[in-house]
């Protein structure tokens, strides 16, 4: 998996005809990650490699966020699942590196092949961060905390994602 995404981001840095110091765009932007990484579920489920997405706009001192994970034929008895995170928080940083907090409830729906539904509602928290390569396309890493408010399975569920952002 490390191969594609290294792969991946080196095609971005050079499509992009950049040097490390040129992003000169505002932080104020909208902008869309897309990446992968390890997802904690539960102990049947195990700890996936799953494909994520993030809508963020950034303010100067703010931050808002919508966050799809999709969990594909997952452990022992093939979980699918999406789980999607909203939240508000604050932003830090200029135009070239940018940290961000977020908070807000979050969501699963899906279900394994045995019949076990995995639907429940929560709360996460999100930290994350982008390192611009140029005006409109950085490398991007985060973390996210999930606890599970109505699950009878594992309550806490982290994850981890690396990949791609661009600014719309």
């Amino acid at each position: 998996m490390l191969k594609p995404i290294s792969l991946l981001l080196a095609l971005a840095f050079l499509a992009a005809g950049a040097t490390p110091g040129s992003a000169q765009s505002s932080p104020r932007s909208w902008s869309l990650a897309v990446g992968a990484g390890p997802f904690r579920i539960d102990d049947l489920a195990g700890t996936p490699l799953v494909p994520t997405a993030q809508l963020l706009k950034s303010g100067r001192r703010a931050a808002f966020g919508v966050a799809a994970t999709w969990v594909n034929n997952a452990g022992f008895y093939t979980l699918t699942a999406l789980t999607l995170d909203v939240g508000v928080g604050i932003r830090s940083g200029g135009a070239q590196n940018e940290v961000f907090a977020l908070v807000g409830p979050t969501a699963i729906v899906g279900g394994d092949s045995d019949g076990t539904p995995y639907t429940s509602a929560g709360a996460h928290l999100t930290v994350g961060g982008t390192r611009w390569l140029t005006d409109r396309v950085g490398i991007t890493a985060g973390a996210v905390g999930r606890v599970w408010f109505t699950t009878a399975n594992s309550q806490v569920a982290p994850s981890a994602s690396i990949g791609l952002r661009f600014r719309l």
